[in-house]
């Protein structure tokens, strides 16, 4: 029997979600999205409900098993579906059929892992991570929670990425010990030789801090930097 599954946000990585979602056989019953413009309206026929404020204050009935959080933004990702599982809602990993995975590769909750990607054995997705299409993560690398891996990166092996950092389209890692710092945003198509302290903005071939991040600043960097 199929899961009824709700969506929390309503953007363009939502929709590629209902999409692998349907193929791999669940029922969605609707999105979530603090856009109160998008209430009332729909993505591929499916209802946008109302808000997360509305979901947890029961605004409205929805009957729902299972939630998936699709959203880019890393800070608001984890926000969602650490609350959801504190009102005591299912949020499970997804794995795309297409995923190269070993019984020796460790997923936490929350992870979401997108078509023709590679984990090596002795990898670790910490919870609330996305791997985006195409990404290779090598052997005994981590990645930690709520972290982006955009489309097409390549992670090399003994590399540990921190909580809520951004890797861009394309990017390379090499393979470590190499240490990527919590909230780091690694640009697109650069290439990491060297560590990478948290909190920066770094871009290039070798690999060069930009600038730093600030507190202020990341909800809208993490947007744009979605795969």
């Amino acid at each position: 029997m199929c899961k009824k599954a709700l969506i929390i946000g309503a953007g363009s990585y939502g929709e590629v979600m209902l999409t692998y979602l349907e193929e791999a056989g669940y029922h969605i019953v609707g999105f979530i999205d603090d856009d109160v413009l998008k209430t009332g309206t729909k993505i591929q026929n499916i209802p946008i409900l109302g808000s997360f404020d509305d979901l947890i204050k029961h605004k409205f009935f929805i009957d729902f098993e299972v939630a998936f959080c699709p959203i880019g933004n890393n800070k608001a990702r984890v926000n969602y579906l650490t609350g959801l599982q504190m009102l005591g809602y299912e949020t499970p990993n997804f794995v795309h059929h297409s995923v190269q995975i070993t019984k020796n590769t460790h997923l936490g909750k929350g992870c979401y892992i997108f078509p023709n990607s590679t984990l090596m054995p002795h990898t670790t997705i910490e919870d609330f991570t996305i791997i985006s299409t195409g990404s290779s993560i090598a052997h005994h690398t981590i990645i930690g929670e709520g972290v982006l891996v955009s489309s097409g990166v390549s992670i090399g092996a003994y590399v540990t990425v921190g909580k809520k950092a951004i890797v861009g389209i394309g990017a390379t890692v090499k393979s470590g010990p190499l240490k990527v710092g919590d909230n780091a945003l690694i640009g697109a198509g650069s290439v990491i030789i060297n560590d990478v302290q948290e909190n920066c903005v770094i871009v290039g071939n070798p690999g060069k801090i930009l600038r730093n991040r600030e507190d202020t600043e990341i909800f809208d960097e993490e947007t744009s930097f979605m795969a």
